[in-house]
């Protein structure tokens, strides 16, 4: 079995995309999550050049807002797509009953479509 080392990117590291990929490449590592608010094409091309996949994209937040969780799972799963994430990282601030599980089912739903996955993280800062 093969080991991938990846790099989950702490959002208050102040380093360009560019910058952070040559370092993780540098460093040995195969792959390297995103925030959603980075990816464009020239992220996506930047990976590719470097020789890294994206493993995660980050995040979604599952709140009481189930209008706005899916909107945002829609726009998440379209960076996705841009960058081959394979997980999307989902974190709740919510607790977990009926109405948040009919949620998260339908942004794993909107992942799934995407070619992507639901990864939950249990967070300090969720429920």
């Amino acid at each position: 079995m093969a080991v991938e080392l990846a790099l989950t990117p702490d959002s208050r590291w102040d380093i360009e995309t560019g910058g952070l990929v040559r370092a993780a490449r540098d460093a040995g590592f195969t792959a390297l999550g995103i925030p959603a608010g980075r990816v464009d094409s020239h992220a996506a091309s930047t990976y590719g050049s470097a020789g890294l996949s994206c493993h995660e994209l980050m995040a979604l937040v599952v709140s009481d807002d189930e209008a706005a969780t899916v909107a945002s799972a829609r726009e998440l799963a379209a960076a996705a797509a841009v960058m081959g994430a394979r997980w999307v990282t989902t974190v709740f601030q919510t607790g977990l009953h009926d109405g948040s599980a009919r949620v998260i089912e339908r942004c794993a739903a909107i992942f799934a479509e995407a070619g992507t996955g639901m990864a939950v993280e249990f967070s300090p800062l969720g429920r």
